[in-house]
């Protein structure tokens, strides 16, 4: 199984660019992406896709058969994830309109890190690293203090 994670580092509105090859034609593809935040809660999302006749399969052409969603969203695994306790007070994972209004304990410069993990019946799971930035890379941002004054 070869896989291809193109935007592996990106900011947080990118879905994932993410494709493999080599597996057997119509096999299913598991894939889970979880994250702990700063909260020590435990994140995560699940899905299953069948590979094409030709043993390929590319997120933004692959629908998700079941899972935490369904059909074709490239950014499905990153919107859909819940936690595994409720939070008592809900918020917004990426742009306050998914997943039921939850969002991870993340401070509000830091990146979120996710671990992607991928398997099929024939093959061990391969995991992969997944970052997502609310600045692009290179782009710095700094805390001022308060209160400020100016003149």
């Amino acid at each position: 199984m070869r896989v291809q994670l193109a935007n592996a580092d990106a900011a947080m509105a990118e879905p994932l660019d993410l494709s493999i090859e080599g597996i057997s034609p119509r096999c299913t593809v598991q894939m889970s992406l979880t994250l702990e935040d700063e909260g020590r809660e435990l994140w995560s999302s699940q899905a299953s896709f069948e590979a094409t006749s030709q043993g390929s399969l590319d997120l933004a052409h692959s629908p998700s058969l079941e899972g935490t969603f369904t059909g074709v969203d490239p950014a499905g695994l990153l919107w859909s994830a819940l936690p595994k306790e409720k939070l008592a007070r809900p918020q917004s994972i990426l742009n306050g309109e998914t997943n039921g209004g939850l969002t991870p304990q993340i401070s509000p410069l830091a990146a979120f890190e996710y671990e992607l993990t991928i398997k099929t019946d024939e093959t061990s799971a391969q995991s992969h690293r997944v970052t997502r930035r609310r600045l692009p890379p290179g782009v710095s941002q700094s805390l001022l203090p308060t209160p400020l004054a100016g003149t």
